[in-house]
């Protein structure tokens, strides 16, 4: 889909925009406050110490621990919503998961 000038105007809020060349604009600033969701990081590793996949995300914030990683992010995607609505931030999001787990070889 494309959108013209005009129509991104009608659906922005905030917008600060300088004409860069023939038929070109350069918008510099956006904020569709109706369209954006928040996005957060959890990043996900392996403890093979405790045998358990611990998370974490310092902005929602969040530290949860598993000893399933499919289970983790279940809990994840139940724990958040709460937290976020407790923290004042809107509820709906949307969560990247990056997961890291490292093993020796003999």
């Amino acid at each position: 889909m494309r959108l013209s000038v005009k129509s991104l105007l009608g659906l922005c809020k905030g917008i600060s925009s300088a004409p860069s060349g023939k038929n070109r604009w350069y918008v510099q600033y956006v904020i569709m406050e109706d369209m954006v969701m928040s996005e957060y990081t959890v990043y996900m590793t392996w403890d093979s110490n405790a045998a358990v996949w611990c998370a974490v995300n310092d902005d929602i914030p969040i530290v949860l621990e598993s000893g399933s990683f499919d289970a983790l992010v279940e809990r994840i995607k139940a724990a958040v919503p709460e937290l976020l609505i407790m923290n004042g931030a809107d509820p709906e999001c949307i969560l990247h998961f990056v997961a890291e787990r490292r093993d020796g070889v003999a």
